[in-house]
């Protein structure tokens, strides 16, 4: 499944959610649903409403979705709620926008991810399918648009990309959620 993590303070996930919007994106919110009904964004403005809400979006791009997302049904005593299915309809990039945590949100910053699952089910069929090549460039384009705007790190096995952003954080005293164990020298200099 490829995959990136970065780092990346507020403004510049705005800024990263602005381009992916205007590269025709919609993005639908993993929310608990009281109905079947799916919230599409195509806005910043609603895009930073259900941002409140939650972290984890689906990317899709409406040229090239091959079939309707799914929504699975929960039921908790009386109550019944719904989630959407990840990998069943589509296909989507996964979207997860990491946050400042601590005192005063100036502690520590977790980070964000871009991934593509390698198959999902395709609702009108049935079949898992793989994400067409046009697809998989689409993951890529939106990926380089974060890396555009970071640099490579590797301060242990995994690489990480740190924006100027990510950066100012931590030499402003910030630590980064997963990479606790390294001195700020070494994730500045990796």
């Amino acid at each position: 499944m490829p995959e990136i993590d970065f780092f990346l303070i507020d403004e510049e996930q705005r800024w990263l959610t602005r381009q992916v919007l205007e590269l025709g994106s919609e993005l639908v919110p993993d929310l608990r649903y009281r109905s079947e009904e799916l919230t599409i964004i195509s806005t910043e403005k609603d895009f930073l409403d259900a941002h409140k809400q939650t972290r984890l979006f689906f990317l899709l791009n409406p040229r090239l979705t091959r079939s309707p997302l799914q929504l699975r049904r929960i039921e908790k005593g009386p109550e019944s709620f719904f989630y959407v299915a990840p990998r069943v309809g589509g296909p989507t990039v996964q979207f997860f926008l990491g946050s400042a945590l601590g005192e005063n949100t100036n502690r520590y910053l977790s980070s964000s991810f871009l991934s593509l699952y390698p198959w999902y089910e395709n609702t009108l069929s049935g079949i898992r399918e793989k994400p067409s090549c046009e697809f998989v460039a689409y993951y890529y384009a939106i990926a380089a648009l974060a890396k555009g705007i970071s640099k490579k790190i590797k301060p242990g096995v995994r690489p990480y990309w740190l924006s100027s952003g990510a950066e100012e954080f931590v030499r402003k005293g910030g630590g980064l959620v997963g990479l606790e164990q390294f001195p700020p020298e070494v994730i500045l200099t990796r």
